[in-house]
C-alpha cells in the first residue's frame, strides 16, 4: 500500500518538474517512456495509445506527461522511476 501511495505522489509531482526542463530533455524522457511500454508488449487502451501518440508528436504538456507516466508506472514502475530520477 505504501509503495502505491509513493507511485501516486511521483506521478503527480513529476509532470510539474518535467515541464520546466529544456525541450531536448523532454524529448529524451518521451523516448525513454515509450521504450518502457514497447519493451513489455503490453496492451494499451485506445486512450493510452492516444496519449503516447500525442507525446511522440511533441505535445509535451503537463497533462500528457502525467498520463504517460501513470501508464508507464503501471507497466514497469522500477524502470519508470529510474528514468524520472535521471532528469
Amino acid at each position: 500500500m505504501e509503495y502505491e501511495m509513493e507511485m501516486v505522489r511521483e506521478v503527480e509531482r513529476e509532470p510539474e518538474r518535467i515541464a520546466e526542463l529544456p525541450d531536448a530533455e523532454k524529448e529524451e524522457i518521451s523516448e525513454e517512456l515509450l521504450e518502457v511500454v514497447t519493451e513489455r508488449k503490453v496492451e494499451l487502451t485506445p486512450r493510452e495509445v492516444g496519449e503516447f501518440i500525442a507525446l511522440i508528436q511533441g505535445h509535451h504538456t503537463k497533462d500528457i506527461f502525467r498520463k504517460v507516466i501513470k501508464t508507464a508506472m503501471r507497466i514497469n514502475p522500477s524502470k519508470t522511476t529510474e528514468i524520472l530520477q535521471r532528469y
